[in-house]
Formats: C-alpha cells, sequence, structure tokens
C-alpha cells in the first residue's frame, strides 16, 4: 500500500495514542517521513546540526534502499 507519508505519520501517532506497538518504516531515498517525524528534534538544532542530521538520515535510508 503507497501512501502520503502525511498519512503515514497520522496512522502511526493514532495506533500509538491508542497502545498500540507502531514501526514506521521510511524506504523513499528523500527520507521525507523520517524528516517529518523527526521534525520536533531537528528544530531544536541550529542550522548545521540540521544539515549534518537530515544528510545522515537521507544516507542511511539510500543505503537500505540501494540493497533491494
Amino acid at each position: 500500500m503507497v501512501v502520503k507519508n502525511n498519512n503515514d505519520l497520522q496512522s502511526a501517532h493514532f495506533l500509538a495514542q491508542n497502545g498500540k506497538k507502531v514501526l514506521a518504516v521510511d524506504a523513499d531515498p528523500q527520507s521525507n517521513l523520517t524528516e517529518l517525524m523527526m521534525s520536533p528534534i531537528i528544530a531544536d538544532l541550529d542550522e548545521n546540526e540540521k544539515t549534518e542530521v537530515k544528510q545522515k538520515l537521507k544516507d542511511a535510508v539510500y543505503s537500505i534502499t540501494k540493497t533491494r
């Protein structure tokens, strides 16, 4: 099933709030879902740290999708 990242995030949040264990897997090389889910954490970083964290996330997701 393919859905938009916002739907993924909302569904995961709803299920988690209702006591379900949730694993959201972001296999998109752009890592948009991961970035969206981490946005509260990323917001507290300075610009250099934000750039570094975003690149590391994209590299990690890319390396996973590349091996498929």
